[in-house]
This record gives structure tokens, C-alpha cells and sequence, in this order.
């Protein structure tokens, strides 16, 4: 039995210092194979969005949630939630006119390479989720690699080409960026920066707050099982663990995992270079999008997670 004694937590304690940043990437009753596991059913999203509007916290964009971030303003930093999305399934447009008409801005982060590929948004799609009321479109790299598994120039070419053709298709700049499968590093950080970006989503499976890095934003990623109940503790603040500063241990040992990995299958002793990169138009004219994503999946799984108490990422 709960001691009535205990003083309860304040809305400050609740709210103030812990900011849910939640990961969706599909909205789906029949979601693709490749993106099952990390999908939401259309009426358990409903229930999703219904626990955020309900939550009594201020809803913003990922751009609006580091602005406030980098300013350090901790009186507007209490009690805010922030929806994102990521790779640009072509169910987010439903999911983005939902939280659009219940009045919940969110950001979605779309891999430019893969618009206009099966199960993803088209070009006109794309085009009219960013004309939403609310809604902010972000990058997430032309072809979804490990970022940090890259040499220089192809990491360059995936950050700066992601936001040039989004930018194109859209006509306004972009300047959110997250990371995809959350791989990054100082390297990859500061190649977001150099690229224009003013802020960065990472996952870590864990709470933002005020406290967090504007480049390294903290995400709690919304798997199949979860229901609007543990929504609601993460929105309450009873569940889910603060975000860390700088990398764990774990990020980094698997990092070294991956590059190795990559070394014995022959590609560039562990750093993908110029042979390992494709184009945006290379990539969006026929990429070999089921192999890309499954093992993007699957390799997510065992990172990023694998264990939402620990986080996957730095």
C-alpha cells in the first residue's frame, strides 16, 4: 500500500525535468515486415494521441523543443512533449492529419532517398505533410547508413544531400536532423553542425530534459507492444529513465562491433567510402530498399532497443 504520507510530486518535478520525446515510425494495422516491430496500430495511435492531448503538457516540434533547449530557459522547458516520426512511411501522412487536427504539432524526419519507393511517401505527399498545420519536416540522411561507420566525404555527402533535395522539394530550409538507427559520435555530430543543422535528434531510449544536448536530443522509441498506458506513465513522469550525457560504454564497444563487422565483409577496413555510397538519385530510383531496411531493423534492435531502461545510443 502507497504510503499517503509521501508528498506527492509536483507538476515541476513531473514536468519540469523530464521532456518525452517519442519515436514513432509507422502508423499501420498491416505495417510493411520491414518496420513490424516498430509500428503502431491506427486505433491504438489514436488512444496514443488522445493520452498526449489529455496530458496537460504543451506540445512542440522537435525545432521548437531545441530552440527552447539552447536557450536555456528553464520556466519554458517545464512541461513539454514532442512527437516525432522517422524514415517517411507513407502512413505518416494519416498519423500526421490526426495529431494536426487534434492540435499536436510533430516532427517528421524523412529519408530523402527513399520518397517515391514503395510503402514510403511520394514526392506530393511529402508536400502535403509539410503543408499541415503543425507539422515540421526533417532530414535522416539519404540512405539510412550507420553514420558513423562512414568515411568523411560519404558522411558528408549523406548529411548536406538529405537536407539540399528536402529543401528543394519543399522550398524552405530544414534544420532539424536525427540520426539514423541513432548512430552518432563526435565526428558525425559535428557534421551535422557543419552541414546548417541547428539541432539533432539521437534515441537513447530515454527522457530529454532541460539539461540535454541540442545535437543529441534524447528519443524513447514507441515499439508494437506499447499501449497508451505506458504512454501515459512516460507523459506522468513514473516511467522511463533520463537521458545521459555523452556516450555509455555499450554505444561504443558496439560501434566497434559494427566496424569490424563491416571490415570482415570487405568494405574499406570498416568505414564505408565512396563504393559504399549511393547518390540520392541512385538511391531514390530503384534502392535496394527491403535489404537496406531489414538489416537497418534488425541491427536497431540490438542497439537501439534492445532495452529501453539502457538506451542504445550516445
Amino acid at each position: 500500500m502507497a504510503d499517503s504520507s509521501a508528498p506527492r510530486p509536483t507538476r515541476h518535478d513531473i514536468a519540469g525535468d523530464r521532456i518525452p520525446v517519442l519515436l514513432y515510425h509507422s502508423v499501420s494495422d498491416a505495417p510493411h515486415p520491414a518496420i513490424a516491430e516498430f509500428s503502431t496500430g491506427i486505433g491504438e495511435f489514436a488512444e496514443h494521441v488522445r493520452a498526449i492531448a489529455e496530458s496537460d503538457r504543451e506540445a512542440v516540434t522537435f525545432g521548437e523543443l531545441a530552440a527552447r533547449l539552447a536557450a536555456r530557459d528553464h520556466a519554458r522547458l517545464s512541461g513539454l512533449v514532442c512527437v516525432t516520426f522517422d524514415d517517411g512511411w507513407a502512413d505518416n501522412l494519416a498519423a500526421a492529419r490526426l495529431l494536426s487536427e487534434t492540435g499536436l504539432p510533430a516532427t517528421f524526419f524523412v529519408t530523402s532517398g527513399f520518397v517515391d519507393s514503395a510503402a514510403m511517401l511520394t514526392t506530393d505527399e511529402l508536400r502535403e505533410l509539410a503543408a499541415l498545420p503543425g507539422i515540421e519536416i526533417g532530414a535522416h540522411s539519404v540512405s539510412h547508413p550507420y553514420l558513423d561507420e562512414l568515411d568523411d566525404r560519404a558522411l558528408t555527402r549523406e548529411v548536406r544531400e538529405c537536407r539540399q533535395w528536402l529543401r528543394g522539394a519543399l522550398g524552405f530550409e530544414i534544420d532539424s536532423f536525427a540520426y539514423p538507427h541513432g548512430a552518432h559520435g563526435a565526428r558525425v555530430r559535428q557534421a551535422v553542425i557543419d552541414a546548417g543543422f541547428k539541432s539533432a535528434a539521437a534515441v537513447k531510449n530515454a527522457i530529454s530534459h532541460p539539461r540535454d544536448d541540442i545535437y543529441a536530443v534524447a528519443r524513447w522509441t514507441v515499439l508494437e507492444q506499447h499501449d497508451a498506458g505506458e504512454v501515459r506513465e512516460l507523459l506522468a513522469g513514473t516511467s522511463g529513465q533520463p537521458a545521459w550525457s555523452g556516450e555509455k560504454l555499450r554505444t561504443k564497444a558496439y560501434r566497434a562491433f559494427r566496424r569490424a563487422r563491416r571490415s570482415i565483409r570487405g568494405v574499406d577496413g570498416g568505414l564505408a567510402g565512396d563504393e559504399d555510397y549511393r547518390s540520392h538519385e541512385e538511391r531514390a530510383n530503384g534502392h535496394k530498399f527491403l535489404d537496406d531496411k531489414n538489416d537497418a531493423v534488425s541491427s536497431e534492435s540490438i542497439e537501439g532497443t534492445a532495452s529501453a531502461g539502457d538506451g542504445g545510443d550516445g
